[in-house]
């Protein structure tokens, strides 16, 4: 009986989160189109809140400017 109502006590949790991720995806699904710029703008800020560099944004794409000299470009393509 103590292994039952331990089991019950972790199983409880795994069947919200199950039912979470279940009503996230439907969620997810009725979410309106996303654009090639709005997905750019979204990631912009996270970027600058990560990496210690210079970031420019170029029409759909970002240059990172690292001050140990590297550089590199983000490209948004929509791949439709």
């Amino acid at each position: 009986m103590w292994m039952h109502s331990k089991l019950r006590k972790y199983l409880k949790p795994l069947q919200s989160a199950e039912i979470s991720k279940e009503a996230e995806k439907f969620a997810a699904a009725e979410d309106k189109e996303i654009t090639t710029e709005s997905l750019l703008q979204e990631i912009l800020p996270l970027l600058e809140d990560h990496f210690i560099c210079d970031l420019k944004e170029d029409g759909l794409s970002v240059r990172m400017d690292f001050k140990n000299g590297q550089r590199f470009r983000l490209i948004f393509l929509d791949t439709e």
